[in-house]
């Protein structure tokens, strides 16, 4: 949608002058409007849509308690050893589905911009790092490079059941 809205209003493709700060939700809110009174539609009504919505307002509500965990115990102010995540350190991780995966990232824009996030995070001898922290049993801590800013990094926690198949005692934080 960012990109059908850059390509009709150029006037948001690039810097917007600090001047414009104070009309800049309006100008929004009436492209916005424009393009979902004339635009095409990108997709129609389908059912999983309606899954996917549901599965949103139903995690809104429910607390993060990976996130109260890391809060509570700290675990986002320790030093970590960041080591070179591999099959062998982590080989009791769940074993997770392509429908797994969209049931996390709820639909498959998230899958389709995995290719370019391992893309980035390709050095130059064409190996793919992602640096983890193994905190406790069953709880990792990633690093991973911010795909819009070189200089950020996200910190990413997992919780999960050893060895299981699915999504059912997987956890997720990310700050």
């Amino acid at each position: 949608m960012n990109g059908r809205l850059k390509n009709k209003f150029p006037f948001f493709e690039s810097k917007i002058a600090a001047s414009y700060l104070p009309k800049i939700g309006k100008y929004f809110k009436i492209a916005c409007a424009l393009l979902n009174c004339f635009g095409k539609r990108q997709e129609t009504h389908k059912p999983k849509n309606m899954e996917i919505a549901t599965s949103i307002l139903e995690r809104k509500s429910m607390p993060n308690s990976l996130q109260l965990r890391v809060e509570e115990e700290k675990l986002d102010s320790r030093v970590a050893k960041w080591t070179k995540a591999d099959s062998s350190i982590i080989a009791d991780f769940p074993i997770l589905t392509e429908e797994d995966l969209k049931s996390i990232t709820l639909g498959v824009y998230q899958i389709r911009m995995a290719k370019y996030y391992c893309i980035q995070h390709l050095d130059r001898n064409s190996s793919y790092t992602i640096f983890i922290h193994v905190e406790k049993p069953g709880l990792l801590r990633a690093r991973i490079q911010s795909r819009y800013s070189k200089s950020n990094d996200h910190l990413v926690w997992i919780q999960y059941v050893p060895n299981v198949i699915g999504v059912g005692g997987l956890r997720w934080y990310c700050r």
